[in-house]
């Protein structure tokens, strides 16, 4: 079913605060394979399967609040200690998350939930129970007929559950979130006790019973209501109480939780009991808003909640009912307090973190950032206008000054505020991390494989943007390692290595870029069948691979369709991968490269800008149009004597420094016709990955700062990555140089490859 009825920002804020729950849920259930009886990850996935089906039962997400449930069941089994999660366990979980996520984008589309698969279902809720799947079992009360006795526990009126079906679905949930909620609660109740841990107690205490109210006010049951709100009340006011007030409320509350308990198993009977709580309710809130009892009305020292049940005549006299839960509160001198301290720090800090932050829709932070892109041009725009002035108005010196002095003040305020927007787009690249210890898992199990992914550098941030688009990158890139660079565990056993494989995927930065490694411990690449491969597909001649170094050998691996795996799997094969990960960096204004060593693996290297959006660029002119040259590509700029030039084969090279580099044209790169070509004096030395070359141009204008704007798909010659605004007003495009050096590199003779 969908979320039908229900206002779409509702929707939304579930999507957004349960996505990321779901997004973290994946990584951790992996980590917890192999620490299965970690108690803060088990409590933290257990949590988050809990906030997802609450916030699920409100919106009456039936399919969804069912599978969470089940998962839920089987997860508190294993943090009470009733069992450990095994691999067959975790499949199932990790099924779930799976499942969740579909439900996840279904509800986004509006679409039906998928309903969950019984098998699974039923296999989580045995795992959880303690029993094998399909196993008989007997009757829950929620499976009985919901007639109920005339006189329920500790003589309550009782009622028949009476819901429409939507709501009805979802009650056997009820009683268990009830009952857990309650664990919390009574844990706090005996730290209360302690003065030391009172006010973190307290704390606990209260985001505790919030959640209970939240979890029952979907199902309008008064009694339960009433009970569960006077808790809460009671909780947010108790952090100042005096050792007189605590001997009076701890009783009472936990008379509260008592009731509520027996409400749990009133409601799998389809039953609501009713008890005359007025005087206990009413006396309660008294002594949380501070003010005094008078003697009638205080309880007794060392009174438990049965007896404050009795004194406050919820009950007749002692209750000696053998089936009412026993709660007895702890002496304060006995209390261990470590528990209480615990919770009541981490829910501390989480409020902390909650109050410090605040969502924003991704399209306003887009919005904003083409606002400051379109500040840049205008603050190059009012740079380029100081200038003339300057220089029409060199006799009025003051004026000059003044012009100057705004323009730099607007240039360090819009500098300000661009770091400030972009910081606010910046994201840790675990977002995209924490995805591929499953993705390894998967691998792992489907190759035969032993493998153990290192993740080093996760929170390296870059923008938003380049986030999304580095996903599919680096899972092509993780598959590949996995399938084709790691060997099986024989073959690692016969070469004396470890039976187990490692990948490490590593993030850091230097400088304006992020540096992402890709590294297998495998057999690496074999040099011999890539150039074998790339003769046949034409790519390159005998000679020509021959006399190519390694690094541009592995180069080929890039090449569209290019693959030397003979049978096509589900995991590689086609020829496809590789080259998608290579345009896909390169829409990024990145590159790739790679590097090996047969027998000891392979490294993959992605260097990507911070930010996709704003760069330093060197403007060149070549005839009558001006280019934009990213600035992190230019090396060097000079203008070379008539020795320094000269020819190898056909191909134009540069020697400088005691280097041979490749020399291109831009009238050849941009296909310029002859009559509009010019002189070139200037050479820029472009880098990327270690490789250079020199690019001829007409004249240099300058550094300036550009904001890229994409070149849709016009008709266009030449590498280019973009366009943007000059400060004059024009319109200039944007160099690419991983591509200027991909097409210089495809006219290169075997003697310039040597060279180079």
């Amino acid at each position: 079913m969908s979320a039908g009825g229900f206002d779409p920002q509702i929707i939304q804020d579930f999507l957004t605060e349960c996505g990321e729950l779901l997004e973290g849920l994946e990584g951790d259930l992996v980590s917890l394979e192999s620490s299965p009886t970690d108690p803060d990850l088990l409590n933290q996935i257990f949590r988050a399967l809990h906030t997802v089906k609450g916030s699920a039962s409100f919106l009456a997400l039936t399919n969804l609040v069912a599978i969470a449930h089940a998962a839920e069941t089987a997860l508190n089994a294993a943090r009470t200690g009733r069992a450990v999660v095994d691999r067959p366990c975790m499949n199932m979980l990790l099924q779930t998350v799976d499942l969740l996520a579909r439900q996840f984008q279904q509800l986004s589309a509006g679409e039906d939930l998928e309903a969950p698969d019984p098998a699974l279902v039923e296999g989580l809720t045995a795992f959880g129970e303690g029993r094998e799947a399909g196993a008989a079992d007997t009757e829950t009360p929620a499976q009985v007929a919901s007639g109920a006795a005339p006189d329920g526990p500790l003589g309550a009126q009782t009622t028949p559950i009476d819901l429409p079906a939507d709501k009805m679905a979802l009650v056997e949930f009820l009683a268990p979130d009830i009952r857990q909620t309650l664990d919390t609660i009574n844990d706090s109740l005996v730290a209360l006790a302690n003065p030391d841990s009172r006010r973190e107690a307290g704390e606990a205490l209260a985001a505790a019973s919030d959640d209970l109210v939240r979890s029952v006010d979907f199902f309008e049951f008064e009694p339960v209501t009433r009970l569960s709100t006077a808790l809460r009340d009671a909780a947010s006011n108790i952090e100042d109480a005096d050792e007189e007030a605590i001997s009076q409320i701890r009783p009472r509350l936990a008379a509260l939780s008592l009731l509520l308990t027996l409400q749990a198993d009133g409601i799998e009977q389809a039953t609501l009991y009713d008890w005359p709580a007025d005087a206990l309710i009413e006396r309660l809130a008294l002594v949380c808003a501070g003010k005094p009892l008078d003697e009638a009305h205080s309880l007794p020292a060392d009174t438990d909640a049965e007896g404050a049940l009795a004194f406050d005549g919820v009950v007749s006299g002692q209750p000696e009912q053998a089936d009412a839960p026993e709660l007895k509160l702890a002496d304060a001198a006995k209390v261990e307090t470590a528990q209480g301290e615990d919770t009541g720090a981490k829910r501390s800090g989480a409020k902390q973190v909650i109050e410090q932050t605040i969502r924003v829709e991704v399209g306003r932070l887009e919005s904003l950032m083409n606002l400051v892109g379109e500040l840049v041009l205008q603050k190059n725009r009012v740079a380029a206008l100081a200038r003339r002035v300057g220089a029409a108005q060199k006799d009025d010196t003051d004026l000059c000054e003044q012009i100057n002095a705004s323009a730099e003040d607007l240039d360090r305020v819009t500098g300000d505020l661009q770091l400030a927007v972009m910081r606010t787009r910046m994201q840790p690249l675990d977002k995209i991390f924490g995805r591929y210890p499953r993705l390894i898992r998967d691998l792992a199990d489907k190759t035969g494989k032993k493998i153990n992914l290192k993740i080093v550098g996760g929170d390296t941030e870059v923008d938003k943007s380049v986030i999304e688009a580095l996903g599919d990158p680096l899972v092509h890139l993780m598959r590949n390692s996995a399938d084709h660079g790691l060997e099986t565990p024989e073959q690692r056993g016969a070469t004396a290595k470890s039976p187990e494989g490692t990948i490490v995927l590593e993030a850091s930065n230097q400088g304006s870029h992020v540096r992402i490694l890709v590294r297998d411990d495998g057999r690496g690449l074999d040099r011999a069948r890539i150039a074998s491969k790339a003769v046949e597909r034409g790519l390159a001649t005998r000679e020509e691979v021959d006399a190519l170094p390694d690094r541009d050998v592995f180069r080929f691996i890039f090449e569209a369709g290019f693959s030397t795996v003979e049978q096509v799997s589900d995991l590689s094969g086609r020829g496809v991968g590789m080259d998608v990960v290579r345009t896909n960096i390169g829409k990024l204004n990145g590159t790739i490269d790679v590097s090996s060593t047969p027998g000891h693996g392979t490294t993959f290297t992605i260097s990507i800008p911070l930010t996709v959006a704003i760069m330093q660029a060197m403007m060149v002119r070549v005839a009558d149009e001006i280019y934009a040259i990213p600035l992190d590509n230019v090396v060097e700029i000079l203008r070379p004597s008539d020795e320094m030039i000269y020819s190898i084969g056909d191909s134009p090279v540069l020697k400088t420094r005691g280097s041979v580099l490749p020399l291109i044209s831009a009238f050849d790169a941009f296909e310029y016709p002859p009559e509009r070509r010019t002189e070139t004096p200037f050479v820029v030395i472009l880098s990327v990955n270690e490789r250079q070359i020199g690019l001829r141009v007409s004249e240099l204008i300058g550094q300036q700062e550009i904001v890229i704007k994409p070149l849709e798909a016009v008709g266009r010659a030449g590498p280019l990555s973009g366009a943007t605004v000059r400060d004059d007003g024009g319109v200039s495009l944007i160099i690419d140089a991983s591509g200027l050096i991909r097409a210089a590199e495809g006219r290169k003779t075997p003697e310039l490859q040597r060279a180079a």
